[in-house]
């Protein structure tokens, strides 16, 4: 579950890693247009992290800067 702190239309990217140092790109966001308020991403079956960073990667508008208001990750 990812919440940004105001309704935008933000560019990122969700990212994984096993060691903290070599990111895998796990969701894919860095083209869309959409404004949301809240995104479910589910990953492919086989991912697995111990870390997860997101990279914001732009806006459509120049209004407010990144920030999130929620996040959180879940593991079967």
């Amino acid at each position: 579950v990812f919440a940004p702190e105001d309704r935008d239309t933000w560019k990122y990217k969700v990212q994984v890693s096993q060691d903290g140092v070599a990111f895998e790109d796990v969701v894919d966001r860095s083209n869309t247009d959409d404004a949301f308020n809240e995104e479910n991403h589910r990953f492919k079956a086989g991912i697995s992290g111990r870390f997860v960073r997101i990279v914001f990667t732009g806006q459509t508008t120049a209004q407010n800067w990144a920030s999130l208001r929620h996040v959180q990750v879940y593991s079967k």
